[in-house]
């Protein structure tokens, strides 16, 4: 039977979209550690628990609730530096370290928070890290998108046949989010420890996009 002749079932067309929606973000997450170096191992965790506390402190001057940071990780560390007329390493004392990851709703307090995090206690910076809420509009937006250009993709197809578009037989969301927050991890906000600001550290979270995929089956008709 020729391909003509066979019956309108029997042909379909698999296409992929792609959309892509622009969104701010609901939220960031950064982490700042503090550290100390010291002869001794206990005064080096004191002096680290002292620069954390300020931390905690200047958290709350920012009307953060406490179940907003987390403690991430505390860490004691022989602190070495090469010798070199003895050409090896030698132990100079202890480096004390503690890591905590801040979530802020208010993104516009991020740049504030960093620069007095690094001038007060000379935490180091890892992140911003934006996040994007599940329930984020953005998220239909870049489905209805990817659907919109899967159908412009299959028409396409489907005319290039001399053939028109019937039902959407199979649809499967291809390369999706997890269920849970989309993060997105930018350096804009990298302070180095020892840094003392005098102005605000600019962070920028424009841009940030979200990307959905789709699969649709067509089924193809005759004209």
């Amino acid at each position: 039977m020729e391909d003509r002749d066979r019956p309108d079932s029997h042909r379909t067309a698999t296409v992929r979209g792609l959309g892509v929606a622009r969104v701010r973000p609901d939220g960031v997450i950064v982490g700042l550690t503090v550290q100390h170096r010291a002869d001794a191992a206990d005064d080096a965790l004191t002096e680290t628990a002292r620069k954390a506390q300020r931390l905690e402190a200047l958290f709350r001057e920012f009307g953060i609730e406490e179940q907003g940071w987390v403690a991430g990780s505390i860490s004691l560390q022989e602190w070495t530096e090469w010798d070199e007329s003895g050409r090896r390493e030698e132990r100079r004392g202890y480096i004390g370290s503690n890591r905590v990851d801040v979530r802020l709703i208010d993104v516009a307090r991020l740049g504030p928070i960093l620069a007095e995090a690094a001038g007060r206690t000379e935490a180091s910076v890892d992140g911003p890290r934006w996040e994007i809420r599940p329930e984020n509009p953005a998220h239909d937006e870049a489905r209805r998108r990817a659907m919109a250009d899967a159908r412009r993709r299959a028409e396409t197809y489907a005319q290039s046949a001399g053939l028109s578009l019937g039902d959407v037989l199979e649809l499967v969301e291809v390369g999706a989010q997890p269920t849970g927050l989309a993060i997105h991890q930018s350096s804009a906000g990298r302070v180095l420890s020892g840094y003392t600001p005098t102005l605000e550290m600019p962070v920028h979270s424009e841009g940030l996009e979200i990307v959905a995929g789709v699969q649709v089956t067509y089924a193809l008709v005759s004209r």
